[in-house]
This record gives C-alpha cells, structure tokens and sequence, in this order.
C-alpha cells in the first residue's frame, strides 16, 4: 500500500489491500520492490552506517548492511548494482559522525 499526501484521504481500494495482505502472508518473499523504495532503503542504510550507531548496529544484526535492499525480496541484477552504486556515492557524501 501506498500513501501519499495527496491520496492519504482516499478510502483505501480493494486491490491496495489484496496486495498488502499477499505480502504479509508470505513475509514479503519474492516482492519486487520499485527503484524509489531501493533509493530509500539505501539512504536508511547510508544513514544507519554513517550517522546513526544505533540503527548500524541493528542493520548489521540482521545483515541489511550489506545487501541492496531487504532479504527475499526479488531484486533483479540492474537494481542491484543501482542500490548498491547510489549506497557508495551516498556514503561518499555523508561522511561518518
């Protein structure tokens, strides 16, 4: 499911909610996730290694460290290599604190 500010009113639609509950009865596997949720996923985990200790270790506790998005989502080869060159680039701009 997907909320914004601009349908965060909106009832929410049937196939919205088919999906959510597909994803949560099979603990997310063979999700595909969309370049924007990667980006994001990748700034969280530039943040939790450069600037947030805490959230570092638990990202290294559950090994999200060091992989281009969450385990057993479906993550084909070329969003790969864009979560992982913008993690490097990332983490080339925010430096440790």
């Amino acid at each position: 499911m997907s909320r914004n500010g601009r349908n965060f009113n909106n009832p929410i639609e049937e196939k919205e909610m088919s999906s959510f509950i597909k994803s949560v009865n099979t603990s997310g596997k063979g999700y595909s996730p969309s370049f924007k949720e990667i980006y994001t996923y990748n700034i969280q985990r530039t943040l939790a290694t450069n600037v947030f200790p805490l959230d570092k270790e638990y990202w290294d506790e559950k090994d999200w460290i060091n992989r281009s998005y969450f385990p057993g989502a479906k993550v084909n080869f070329v969003k790969k290599i864009y979560g992982n060159s913008l993690y490097k680039i990332l983490c080339d701009f925010i430096k440790h604190i």
